[in-house]
């Protein structure tokens, strides 16, 4: 555990935030990959990549289940 759950929403919003900042204006090219949120629709790569995350953590949780609260099952 690196952050904690109470640090959980911080490397995303920094993430969002440096991505909604230096995204290219013009979609497509690498930028479809690791700005991908920030694609239009029909840009293939940035629905993979929204396809992998999303399986992947599907995947994950369904590997690992939630995590245990601490002085519960």
């Amino acid at each position: 555990m690196l952050l904690g759950a109470r640090l959980s929403w911080l490397p995303m919003t920094l993430y969002g935030g440096a991505v909604y900042l230096a995204a290219p204006r013009t979609p497509g090219g690498a930028a479809a990959v690791w700005a991908w949120w920030m694609q239009p629709g029909p840009q293939v790569a940035a629905w993979v990549v929204a396809g992998v995350a999303f399986v992947t953590g599907v995947a994950l949780y369904v590997r690992r289940g939630a995590r245990p609260v601490d002085g519960h099952a």
